[in-house]
């Protein structure tokens, strides 16, 4: 699997660094098995990102709810099909 240069964006401090693949590489997503997440995010405000994602039609996995190791968070999935998890520790 070849890459291209990478995708790199920043906002809230925060910079995530994606890598491309060459057109008609596999990528194998985590979400392949049993619902893992490919990527987990820590955020300030889990509900007020998601209200976000989901005004902009993002493909919602679950809506914010809370865990019960103490932490609200909601699940949606990527245009290649892999897990995005975003979680709020709560006090």
């Amino acid at each position: 699997m070849r890459s291209r240069l990478p995708f790199v964006s920043q906002r809230d401090g925060i910079r995530i660094m994606l890598s491309q693949v060459e057109a008609g590489d596999r990528v194998n997503s985590n979400n392949s098995y049993d619902g893992r997440w490919d990527v987990y995010f820590w955020v300030e405000d889990a509900d007020q990102l998601f209200a976000e994602f989901k005004a902009k039609g993002a493909d919602i996995v679950c809506e914010p709810s809370v865990k019960p190791y103490g932490i609200r968070e909601f699940q949606i999935q990527d245009l290649d099909g892999h897990l995005l998890a975003f979680g709020q520790k709560l006090a």
